[in-house]
């Protein structure tokens, strides 16, 4: 038994991985402000405006049911689990606020944590959204502790590290022999690899060493990379970018280095590195820079200050989720270089100013409330950050974002019904039933309200497969994955029984039915986006409104939940 209660106290500690705390941290006062300014600036009227993101966070929902999504994992830390429909569409409101933000004319810099469990397909997802809403061009990209490292907090552990990250980036439930497939995997070299080969700029993959572009124009002027032949590579590897945003005359242009803040020297583990033991860090709650990247940090700032070249720092962790040390490194780099402008950076899903020796803005999260982006911009040579909400009531021009298609107080499969699944030990698995249960009703539910067979009401056959597909999906909602093996005041000695294995199979294939159908859903939901263009505009700002709806709705409810503890 205390096994069993170690290995869960373990396992709930990983979710610990977005900025939690820890308790002997000097406070720091943050303040939330619609516009700050940078004292030390005194730049030129920018070519481009710059738009600051971060934290969209897209997660595979297609896999098995993880213990580190349980509701005791989500009373822990809020976005253990998020609602599905921002599984479902969180892509739909990135693509839509970049948009409407004009991207493409822009400078974009991604603040980290595209991806949630870091897996390739949600990078393949992210940057579907990049060839569709950015120019690769004026693009750029800070590593986060999310986009390479398991649930954001382990570079991998326990008897099967690699097994146990590749079945949560499979797509196939139940996974034989509980062994996904791991070049599903998306580790720290293959996201070094594959962002560069997104960017302009000359890289050979796998390799060490400083390269840079010829043109003098290029947003990405130079990188360093550091990669290794051993296991090293997941954690110790690193990425240093230097951008150029131009100014309209030339003339007091600013400089950027984008650092790599989830770069250690020994293998990130969870329980371990939340307390520190041993030397060990767990890059959700504590950023992490080796000597070798602060070395090149050091050298690339020198050569500004000899240039006499006004620059910015941008990471994804903040300043205060630094080791004493490492911070007190990084805002001597900052406060005592005269051309060093302050520090940017992301990971809370807050957003907050910081005004002390160095002034800090922290960007909130495009996917979690309270939903934002800030720019950058330089007007009468201050170079000043606005914050730019993202809420319903900036699309109060979509009919989807009305109360009637609101679905916080829905009687059943509300956007957080799903923090009532819990049962012992097999809380996990109740807790996948209910969001593949949400998942289903979400699509059942957009597909009703946008009306979908209006797009091909006059193919007789797509019609029949589409309401053969619905009554299925209808059916599958339904029904009860565990009434097999119990009722819910069935004892847990009960169901552990050895004898209840056959059962417990049994709800497994259930579950397995159920992620099928979502399948085919989500697979009908992208055939007409790809076939229809009004489908899609009608999608992409339905999607975005559910989001909204959706993360606020977890918002409120944490918050009082919080209030009841208390």
């Amino acid at each position: 038994m205390l096994k069993i209660v170690v290995i869960i106290f373990t396992w709930l500690l990983m979710l610990m991985g977005c900025s939690a705390k820890k308790a002997s941290e000097k406070h720091v006062w943050h303040t939330i402000k619609d516009e700050q300014s940078f004292p030390k600036s005194n730049i030129d009227t920018l070519k481009y405006p710059i738009l600051l993101v971060g934290d969209n966070q897209f997660n595979n929902i297609y896999t098995d049911p993880a213990i580190l999504r349980n509701f005791y994992a989500d009373k822990l830390t809020k976005v253990a689990i998020r609602p599905p429909q921002l599984d479902i569409f969180s892509k739909e409101l990135l693509d839509l606020t970049l948009q409407q933000h004009k991207s493409k004319e822009k400078l974009v810099i991604h603040l980290g944590d595209a991806l949630n469990i870091a897996c390739l397909n949600e990078w393949n997802r992210f940057e579907n959204s990049l060839h569709s809403s950015v120019d690769k061009n004026k693009f750029v990209m800070a590593p986060g502790n999310h986009d390479f490292y398991w649930y954001g907090v382990s570079a991998g552990q326990g008897s099967k590290p690699k097994e146990r990250w590749a079945t949560a980036c499979d797509n196939t439930y139940p996974i034989p022999n509980d062994e996904g497939n791991e070049s599903k995997r998306f580790t720290k070299g293959k996201f070094i690899n594959r962002y560069l080969a997104y960017i302009p700029i000359y890289y050979p993959p796998n390799t060490t060493g400083e390269y840079r572009t010829d043109n003098k124009d290029a947003f990405v002027q130079r990188i360093f990379v550091q990669r290794f032949a051993t296991e090293h590579d997941e954690y110790s590897s690193f990425l240093i970018q230097e951008i150029n945003i131009p100014s309209k005359h030339r003339q007091k242009s600013l400089k950027g280095i984008v650092i790599d803040t989830a770069n250690y020297e020994k293998r990130p583990l969870n329980v371990l590195g939340y307390f520190q033991i041993n030397g060990y860090r767990n890059p959700g709650n504590i950023a992490g820079i080796t000597k070798d990247q602060q070395l090149i940090i050091e050298k690339w700032s020198e050569e500004h200050r000899k240039k006499k070249e006004k620059f910015m720092i941008f990471g994804h962790h903040p300043l205060e989720e630094f080791e004493s040390e490492e911070k007190k490194w990084i805002t001597n780099i900052i406060d005592k270089n005269p051309y060093a402008i302050g520090y940017i950076s992301a990971h809370t899903h807050s957003g907050y100013i910081v005004n002390a020796k160095v002034i800090e803005v922290n960007v909130g999260s495009i996917t979690d409330y309270p939903n934002e982006v800030r720019n950058l911009h330089a007007n009468t040579s201050k170079l000043s950050s606005t914050l730019y909400p993202i809420r319903v009531n900036t699309l109060k021009e979509s009919k989807w974002c009305s109360e009637r298609y609101n679905y916080t107080h829905a009687p059943n499969d509300s956007y957080t019904s799903y923090k009532q699944a819990q049962r012992g030990l097999y809380t996990a698995h109740y807790t996948h039933e209910a969001t593949l249960n949400i998942g289903i009703t979400t699509y059942l539910r957009l597909f009703n309200d946008i009306k979908a067979n209006q797009y091909f009401a006059e193919d007789e056959t797509k019609t029949k497969q589409y309401n053969r597909l619905i009554a299925k999906a209808t059916q599958q909602r339904v029904r009860d994955c565990f009434a097999s093996i119990g009722s819910s005041e069935t004892p847990n000695i009960v169901l552990y029984n050895k004898d209840n294995n056959i059962n417990f199979a049994k709800s497994v294939r259930c579950r397995s039915d159920k992620l099928e159908i979502l399948k085919k859903l989500q697979e009908l939901n992208d055939n007409l986006k790809a076939s229809s263009p009004a489908y899609a505009k009608d999608l992409q700002l339905y999607g975005s409104c559910q989001s909204l709806h959706a993360s606020r709705a977890e918002w409120i409810g944490n918050l009082e939940r919080k209030f009841q503890s208390q």
